[in-house]
């Protein structure tokens, strides 16, 4: 644990040993091409750390010994899973296919859900990208990560990783029948958990394993590290909550903090990159801020895979003009807009795909689409909307010997990280949309 009393000293030793480092060793450990450490910290909005309402000194050193950006704009949806594969493919969600938590795919005719379903696991919702570990390893390198969403649903899996927990065999179920396994069998979220990362253990086993892999005979160039927090407590609080801010400070003591002191405990604090990120922030919503389509439209009339923040419609064969004329016929209070697929803003970029629906609902930020008053209630926290219209956008902190120090740079795209990481590493990235142009003032040179 990265105690208060340790905090103080810790400063003083980092920035002597950083200077140490600066001037006898950085040319070294550039030349060997540092490893590279990324992290998620899921939900951490960017406003929560410039307003600094919440303590957050371990997050302040790295931006005091590195770079830190304004925020980082998330692609559509601002979704865990679309947000996490952008950061790894430098793709938008139309062109790595995981285009929402929870989709339609009109080929495979299955819904796909994310995190604890057999779904999630199968590879063959993942065939549209390639993440940056599995280049680093087509072209030598040697890759972990732990918990990093997804990352073992690939039929090549990172050379080292934790693998998931599965209650059910997800092989040896045809996907025709998986709906009637997805019943509430749990109380609160997730409703059920067909396979899933045990989220529950103590964050110091993760970060442990992050240490015991750099020692390793052959270590990983590329770790990726995922901690749940603080998104499960905005969820459940709000982003304006003592509980959201309360979580926003354990995840920088016993998270970042806790990966800090281990690093410089075993001496690679100075020899690793480090990045730690977000896939999204968190607005506030309430259960007095749902739509219900079924004052609008017959719920037999249509799916609706994904719902909350951000609605698809598949609207049943010959009822899409139905449905449609029914949701914009009046404007329906706290509905932005009532998109067909193919009126769906380019700057989204998030249209070209067929898991895409024929239909998308755009709410006001704050307020979700359901639909039916029977459905349970939302929580007091969500995230999804737009970014051009929610401000709920990511953090960016790194520091390492390819890092400036002390520098704020400006704010960038989601997309630009994969760019930017594949420099880090020395490999040829694949296509993707993002610009090293859009992020290199982070680097030294």
């Amino acid at each position: 644990m990265f105690h208060e009393h340790f905090r103080r000293e810790m400063f003083s030793i980092l920035f002597v040993r950083l200077l140490l480092q600066l001037t006898y060793g950085a040319a070294e450990i550039q030349d060997e091409q540092a490893p590279l450490i990324i992290v998620s910290l899921d939900g951490m909005d960017w406003r929560v750390l410039k307003s600094q309402i919440a303590n957050t000194a371990n997050l302040n050193f790295v931006a005091q010994t590195g770079v830190k950006a304004e925020y980082i704009k998330n692609i559509v949806p601002s979704s865990t899973w679309p947000n996490h594969h952008t950061i790894l493919t430098g793709l938008y969600s139309e062109s790595h296919g995981i285009v929402a938590n929870r989709f339609w795919d009109p080929v495979y005719k299955e819904k796909f859900v994310f995190d604890y379903d057999c779904t999630n696991f199968d590879p063959k919702f993942y065939s549209e990208a390639e993440p940056i570990w599995l280049t680093l390893q087509r072209q030598g390198g040697r890759t972990a990560s732990y918990f990093w969403p997804a990352a073992t649903s690939y039929p090549v899996k990172p050379t080292y990783y934790q693998k998931e927990t599965c209650f059910l065999n997800c092989s040896g179920i045809h996907p025709k029948d998986l709906p009637k396994h997805r019943n509430r069998t749990l109380p609160g979220f997730p409703p059920y958990v067909h396979c899933a990362y045990d989220l529950r253990g103590a964050w110091s086993v993760r970060v442990n394993k992050v240490v015991e892999w750099l020692q390793l005979d052959k270590p990983p160039q590329f770790i990726s590290l995922y901690f749940a927090q603080p998104d499960t407590a905005g969820h459940m609080h709000g982003s304006s909550s003592q509980q959201y801010k309360d979580m926003v400070e354990n995840v920088d003591v016993n998270a970042v903090g806790l990966l800090l002191k281990r690093l410089n405990d075993t001496d690679f604090l100075q020899k690793v990159n480090l990045i730690f990120v977000s896939d999204h922030g968190m607005d506030n919503t309430s259960s007095s801020r749902q739509v219900y389509l079924e004052d609008f439209i017959d719920s037999s009339s249509y799916m609706m895979p994904e719902s909350g923040p951000l609605a698809h419609i598949w609207p049943n064969p010959g009822m899409m003009e139905e449905i449609y004329q029914n949701l914009t016929r009046n404007q329906i209070p706290h509905v932005r807009k009532v998109f067909r697929k193919e009126d769906i803003p380019e700057e989204y970029h998030w249209k070209n795909n067929r898991r895409i629906p024929p239909i998308f609902i755009d709410p006001e930020v704050g307020w979700v689409i359901t639909s039916s008053r029977s459905d349970p209630p939302p929580n007091l926290g969500g995230h999804g909307w737009p970014p051009s219209q929610s401000k709920s956008y990511s953090i960016f902190y790194a520091r390492g010997p390819a890092f400036r120090e002390g520098v704020l740079v400006n704010t960038f795209s989601t997309v630009d990280l994969y760019p930017l990481m594949c420099k880090l590493l020395g490999i040829d990235p694949r296509p993707n949309n993002g610009s090293i142009q859009n992020i290199e003032a982070v680097l030294t040179c």
